[in-house]
């Protein structure tokens, strides 16, 4: 387990993990997704909790549920509960400043969500960036780079860079500069974005 840990740049402490919170989660999230998948409803500590609140959302955001989808979120939101519930809160920011206010109706449904269902007594604001760049991520709700916090977007510009040069490197000289396979690049770049 420590092996594994450490590709998280995390660390056990007196049974504890300890490192960066947003990476925590990530590797929480990794394991029951990955290794635990299947178990019926893994995590029963907050299934009440994640019944209702991914209810909400589907109903607030019109987010299709499917059974993959499905058990990536409740997954999300029960590690997100319990470490908000262990008082273990994220700290950064990881939209940009005006994603409050320029899309409104998505923060007040996730702010509402978080105070109906969690009930917990913190301001949440940068627990509702980290469930809404969830959201974004898996597509439950439409997403546009701009919104990312700028460290993140240089961030996400750079990968998406760095693949779409490895994918012009092999299909190239394959596919030729044509026309179509220019708009395709395009296409997978904003896809990847």
């Amino acid at each position: 387990m420590t092996a594994i840990v450490e590709q998280f740049d995390l660390k056990f402490k007196k049974n504890r993990l300890v490192g960066s919170e947003i990476m925590i989660r990530q590797f929480i999230f990794e394991i029951y997704y990955s290794y635990f998948n299947g178990i019926e409803k893994p995590l029963q500590t907050g299934q009440t909790v994640a019944d209702q609140a991914m209810d909400r959302l589907s109903a607030d955001l019109d987010i299709s549920r499917l059974p993959t989808t499905d058990k990536k979120l409740e997954i999300y939101i029960k590690i997100q509960y319990i470490r908000m519930h262990g008082k273990d809160y994220l700290t950064d920011h990881v939209l940009t400043a005006g994603f409050k206010e320029a899309q409104a109706n998505l923060w007040h449904s996730v702010t509402q969500m978080m105070a109906n269902d969690y009930r917990l007594n913190v301001s949440g604001e940068f627990e509702i960036e980290a469930l809404l760049t969830f959201l974004f991520a898996e597509g439950f709700t439409q997403f546009e780079v701009n919104w990312l916090a700028s460290d993140l977007q240089s961030k996400v510009t750079q990968l998406t860079q760095r693949f779409i040069e490895q994918v012009n490197v092999v299909l190239a000289a394959d596919a030729g500069q044509t026309p179509q396979f220019q708009m395709a690049i395009q296409q997978l770049t904003q896809d990847l974005n």
